[in-house]
């Protein structure tokens, strides 16, 4: 199989590339500047020029969830429309198409529920506070609307080679500081892969599925077991008061029952984040 892959340079693009390769297919990373997700006549045109393209990934978003929130055009251009536009390339070619969602399509729970809800399931209704979340809610619609052959996979608090290094630099300066934080289950960046990996390769039905590692976790708790990882001292971390311009969900744990009814339980986050940490293959990896 040949994968195409839009959006390199994200912390998603060296663990996707390595976990396609390693089960056997082929793998052509895109920038930005070589293909513009949001331009549908050159994402057509690359994917017409490689008509041997099995399927396409697509890690290029708006990730800037601030920015969001005051340039919605931006928003909605990098996560509704540039989607929308590659899966459509992607049909038109007959390639199977990925695309990466956020848990930040929830942000408060539905009405009744507790906070020690079970995590949210994906056919529970949306409730996103920003502009980020909602864009990217619309971008899900959309592609599933259009493309029978496309996963869309929410995620969460990704942490991958580029988070690691932010929160390594923070160490050497003598302090991890994080606004107040929610209620959520990371993603560790090569499990995430693995999945995609694992989606394409299998007789899986397309769709939306959640990709997270359990179990829920508070932010600053995540941030102390990243540290303690990475041998530094775990009071480092600090909390202070959130004056971003976007507000953040409360609680956006997404379960992955749905995953699991296709034999892929994801790993505890604390499990694969010590894998990560110290070099270690996915535990996925041997699905």
């Amino acid at each position: 199989m040949h994968v195409l892959i839009t959006g390199a340079g994200s912390q998603l693009t060296a663990p996707l590339t390595a976990s396609l390769k390693q089960r056997g297919h082929t793998v052509q990373a895109l920038s930005h500047a070589e293909l513009d997700i949001t331009d549908d006549a050159t994402a057509l045109g690359v994917l017409r020029e490689t008509p041997t393209t099995d399927a396409v990934v697509n890690c290029a978003a708006a990730n800037a969830v601030d920015r969001c929130e005051t340039d919605p055009i931006w928003a909605y251009e990098g996560n509704m429309r540039g989607p929308l536009q590659l899966g459509q390339a992607a049909r038109e070619v007959g390639a199977q198409y990925v695309t990466i969602s956020s848990d930040f399509v929830h942000g408060t729970l539905p009405s009744g529920m507790p906070l020690e809800a079970t995590p949210l399931h994906e056919d529970l209704p949306a409730h996103p506070v920003n502009v980020y979340g909602h864009s990217k809610l619309m971008g899900e619609e959309a592609v599933l609307a259009l493309q029978s052959q496309a996963y869309v996979l929410r995620t969460s608090w990704v942490v991958g080679e580029r988070f690691l290094d932010h929160v390594r630099k923070q160490i050497s300066q003598g302090a991890v500081r994080l606004p107040q934080g929610g209620h959520a289950c990371p993603t560790i960046a090569a499990d995430l892969c693995e999945v995609i990996a694992l989606l394409l390769d299998r007789d899986i039905p397309h769709g939306l599925y959640h990709v997270t590692n359990p179990p829920a976790v508070e932010r600053p708790a995540l941030l102390r077991e990243i540290v303690t990882c990475l041998d530094a001292d775990p009071d480092l971390v600090t909390v202070g008061e959130d004056t971003r311009p976007a507000p953040r969900p409360v609680y956006s744990a997404l379960a992955t029952g749905k995953l699991a009814t296709h034999k892929i339980e994801m790993p505890d986050w604390r499990d694969s984040l010590r894998h990560f940490v110290n070099g270690k293959p996915s535990p996925l990896q041997d699905l």
